[in-house]
């Protein structure tokens, strides 16, 4: 397929040189793109359909660079965060690269781990290039603007009845089922999985609802505002369970967090309810069989349910048949099927992945991998909490208000990793790589470029200069 009959592809090539000319001039806008890339899919979205290279690791070693240029002109040294960030996402790079001599598919483990190092690097120049809270606003607001435009055009799509069409690549809508033989459409999004989709609109809706309540300008309260009431509405058109304790969890927890009360609870049920009723009809149907997990399991009529519960399952017997070091990175779903047959909960065994982060980790890489799960993301929200307690103890309200919204978006992430796995892991790694970096963050603007005394026009005078006879 070529580039030219795709129109959002030309689109994103328009943009992408808009950002290279900016790049010129400040690091934010090149943060503000990554973040946008990260949040939306785009980059992996042009690369299938079109054929195009991913730019997310050139734009990230680019913004590097600009920082590093940046920070030598004013004779500053590199965070020192970014090295504690690196030693973890080193650890965990080599038990993906030892799982290759206990994997059963060597070939998924090679590419797991080539795909693994690549984010790694995106998040070590992420990581690198932010250190002032200008920064880290534009990349926030960068991955809400991503949320904006998918919302929008998930719910444009339901709205309009056009479930058929692509919207520029940016929503589809699959028929997909799993109660009985109910099957209707599904927001999904740029991305394949519609439950993913649901895990990452949870998450930006969370950090938009505090830029909504906190940020200091009243136009990008508004905006966050906007953006929130766009992305509520297409987590619900996703259908997806685990989406809506997700967004429940956030709403619960925000409104706690933020001290919004009527200000975050009012709005977000008036635009559940208006979701509600743009919703196919069988997402209350599916909504209904949540319950239905708590009773007998061969009682279970939902078949989606059923094969949750196999797979959560069987990552339990491999961490139990292997605890150490797991079955290999990547190869949950050629073991799956040996231990779907043995619990029988499953006629369909095939092509099926660990549906809860924690067991993932622990299926793959063992205790190893569960231990290395642990360290990044408790050294996150360890980070995240050092660095609101410093800003609030010194006013800077801003900063604590930002911390706190990516505090909110990783709970909203873990959350709904109860009932996925790491598929798309993008954004996982940017909000641990936020965490780790967020004491780092200062609050003081950037000082005035020194003057180079050869570029100035006026004469250079120097007092007591030695005056030859």
């Amino acid at each position: 397929m070529s580039i030219f009959d795709q129109p959002g592809a030309a689109l994103a090539l328009l943009l992408g040189g808009l950002i290279a000319v900016q790049l010129l001039r400040k690091v934010e806008f090149g943060l503000a793109a990554l973040g946008f890339g990260i949040a939306s899919a785009t980059p992996e979205l042009l690369e299938r359909r079109t054929g195009l290279p991913n730019i997310t690791l050139p734009l990230a070693l680019v913004v590097a660079a600009l920082a590093f240029r940046h920070r030598r002109w004013h004779g500053r040294v590199g965070p020192r965060q970014v090295g504690a960030l690196g030693c973890a996402f080193l650890a965990l790079l080599i038990a993906e690269g030892c799982s290759v001599f206990v994997a059963a598919d060597t070939d998924g483990v090679r590419g797991r781990f080539v795909d693994d190092l690549r984010s790694v690097v995106v998040m070590l120049a992420i990581a690198f290039s932010l250190t002032t809270v200008r920064q880290l606003r534009w990349l926030v607001h960068g991955a809400i603007a991503a949320g904006a435009v998918m919302g929008a055009a998930a719910v444009a799509q339901f709205a309009t009845g056009r479930t058929g069409e692509l919207f520029f690549g940016l929503a589809s809508a699959p028929e997909l089922g799993g109660f009985g033989t109910t099957d209707s459409a599904r927001a999904s999004g740029p991305m394949v999985s519609t439950n993913y989709f649901a895990q990452y609109l949870v998450v930006l809706t969370a950090i938009a609802l505090e830029r909504s309540i906190r940020d200091p300008d009243r136009r990008l309260r508004r905006w966050s505002a906007v953006s929130a009431c766009l992305m509520i509405p297409a987590i619900l058109l996703t259908s997806s369970r685990g989406g809506l304790v997700g967004l429940a969890v956030v709403i619960v927890v925000g409104t706690a967090w933020l001290r919004a009360g009527r200000r975050l609870v009012v709005p977000a049920v008036l635009v559940a309810l208006l979701a509600f009723a743009l919703a196919p009809s069988g997402m209350a149907e599916r909504l209904s069989a949540i319950g239905d997990v708590v009773g007998p399991h061969e009682a279970i009529a939902d078949n989606a349910v059923r094969g949750r519960l196999s797979e959560v399952r069987a990552a339990y017997e491999m961490f139990v048949d292997r605890p150490l070091f797991g079955v290999g990175v990547a190869n949950f779903d050629d073991r799956y099927p040996e231990y779907a047959d043995r619990l029988g909960l499953e006629d369909d065994p095939l092509g099926r992945s660990a549906h809860n982060l924690p067991l993932h980790f622990a299926a793959e890489l063992g205790l190893v991998g569960l231990a290395l799960f642990a360290v990044l993301v408790g050294g996150a929200l360890r980070g995240l909490s050092r660095a609101r307690r410093r800003a609030r103890s010194i006013d800077d309200h801003e900063l604590a208000g930002l911390l706190q919204g990516i505090q909110l978006g990783l709970v909203g992430f873990l959350t709904t990793a109860m009932f996925l796995h790491l598929s798309h892991p993008q954004l996982f790694w940017l909000l641990v790589t936020l965490g780790w970096v967020a004491p780092q963050i200062r609050a003081e603007p950037d000082p005035e470029p020194i003057p180079n005394p050869r570029e100035s026009k006026s004469p250079v005078v120097v007092p007591f200069a030695p005056v030859r006879a």
